[in-house]
């Protein structure tokens, strides 16, 4: 039982790593790629403003779905779905389909942050180690920010987004074999 609770415990942390860190290869950039899709400072403006309000309106909505069909599930469609949409940003040359394509990538990609710290909560054993788990989401955006920097300088703003969608992939694969109703907690007593 001790190998499976520190097993659970190095996947946690590596799902947070990875989420967080990956996360910094695209968040910090989007007001790049919605410059070089020819948007216009206002404009670029009054998405990154939209953003949070539809964020803000859809995640206690997903909450909700997640309770019908399962967090499991809903965090591997929630996955898929930002990855993809954010690949499709690296073709966009038109502001107006960008700036769609970034507000739905938010909707699927927001959620995941909420969806996964419930998973972790309920599987944790001991739920006062909860922030031990979630410290390896700031190592990894630290860890890795310096590093989406470079790619940003050196290769563009659409090679930092397509790293971010293989690290949302790299995420997923973590997550599908990890994350299937295994729990660090003692099976239910007979």
């Amino acid at each position: 039982m001790e190998a499976n609770k520190i097993n659970i415990s190095h996947v946690f942390k590596s799902i947070f790593f990875c989420y967080y860190g990956f996360s910094s290869f695209y968040a910090p950039f989007v007001p790049v790629l919605l410059s070089a899709a020819g948007g216009k400072q206002a404009e670029v403006g009054l998405v990154l403003a939209l953003q949070p309000f539809l964020c803000m309106v859809c995640t206690p909505l997903v909450g909700i779905v997640a309770d019908k069909v399962g967090r499991s599930l809903l965090l591997k469609c929630l996955i898929v779905c930002a990855a993809m949409i954010r690949l499709c940003m690296i073709w966009t040359r038109s502001f107006i389909f960008a700036s769609v394509l970034v507000i739905l990538s938010e909707l699927c990609n927001n959620p995941i942050g909420s969806v996964l710290d419930s998973t972790v909560l309920d599987a944790l054993v001991d739920p006062s180690s909860y922030g031990r788990h979630r410290l390896w989401g700031t190592i990894g955006w630290g860890s890795l920010a310096p590093v989406g920097g470079l790619i940003m300088s050196s290769a563009g703003a659409s090679a930092s987004v397509s790293l971010h969608a293989a690290g949302l992939l790299v995420l997923l694969s973590i997550v599908v074999l990890q994350i299937r109703g295994n729990s660090g907690r003692p099976p239910p007593a007979a």
